[in-house]
């Protein structure tokens, strides 16, 4: 990814509770997480071991394929109107390098590297892949303007865990009109408070 000038001062690229270890149940997991400000609550995906703190009233929709799982929670209700327009999204994927023949932060350099030189995108800040245990991370914020279809602003943040071979990219967009606001009273919260355990 081109490394931009923009200083970028939210602390997005952090996990909260990173231990590097899987949780030994459910209930455990969710007894462990700390207790959140008010108009949020725990947004719990147990299958992946992540939980992310959701806006009450917020909708949550899963959808799960082979070797991928795909969680989020939006303002508008996914389900019942096929799509969302401001939302978080946690997708999962396992087997990486198996199915790609690339580690799981190679791909994300890769995945971060198409977004930047897609001609509809307008990058507005990265970082650089960074190391923090077992874990490799990045992000990539840009304004996605097709010639067709909602001109949207997103926040991606990566993260790697090669050594177990899985992917793990948070999400969160807005329409360019709201994302200002938007991700202020919601997307910084949540990627501020992101818990995973693998």
């Amino acid at each position: 990814m081109k490394k931009r000038s923009i200083v970028f001062g939210l602390a997005a690229t952090v996990l909260v509770g990173l231990t590097g270890c899987q949780t030994s149940s459910s209930s455990s997991f969710r007894s462990s997480l700390p207790a959140l400000g008010a108009g949020f609550h725990w947004e719990v995906f147990d299958e992946i071991a992540v939980a992310i703190p959701s806006p009450d009233g917020w909708h949550r929709a899963v959808s799960k394929g082979t070797g991928s799982y795909t969680g989020s929670v939006s303002l508008e209700n996914f389900e019942k109107e096929g799509l969302f327009k401001t939302g978080f999204t946690v997708q999962a994927i396992a087997g990486v390098k198996r199915r790609t023949g690339r580690p799981a932060s190679m791909l994300a350099v890769a995945m971060g590297q198409e977004i930047d030189e897609a001609p509809h995108n307008e990058v507005l800040a990265t970082d650089s892949l960074k190391e923090r245990g077992a874990t490799r991370s990045c992000f990539i914020r840009f304004r996605n303007s097709p010639a067709l279809g909602n001109k949207i602003t997103v926040h991606k943040f990566f993260v790697a865990v090669d050594s177990s071979d899985l992917l793990y990219i948070y999400t969160f967009e807005s329409p360019n009109e709201t994302w200002d606001e938007a991700f202020k009273s919601y997307g910084t919260p949540m990627m501020e408070q992101i818990v995973m355990t693998r």
